[in-house]
């Protein structure tokens, strides 16, 4: 599922989107979603998803016990997205693999 990354005007982007399992393709819930070097963090519900502010500079960490850690650099997406960035909306597609 999509991550919709939204651009205010102050700088600050709004990741909303789903946690999915790499393996199995379905949902993961209640993934802790962290921003890098803050106390700003947030849980997926139950059905995966999940929404937090974030600067061009942050980092989201996702974590989940049973899955290897995952994280989205948000400076690295913005460099390599192929779309338009005018509308200020980004998708953005995050995994969790499971633990072997």
């Amino acid at each position: 599922m999509p991550q919709l990354l939204q651009a205010q005007d102050n700088g600050i982007y709004q990741i909303s989107g789903m946690v999915i399992s790499k393996t199995s393709s379905e949902v993961v819930p209640f993934v802790r979603v962290q921003v890098n070097h803050t106390r700003r963090g947030a849980i997926s519900n139950s059905e995966g998803f999940y929404s937090i502010p974030v600067g061009s500079a942050d980092t989201l960490y996702f974590s989940h016990i049973g899955y290897h850690d995952s994280k989205l650099i948000v400076r690295d997406y913005l460099e390599e997205y192929q779309g338009d960035l005018s509308s200020g909306y980004l998708y953005v597609v995050n995994y969790l693999l499971e633990d072997s």
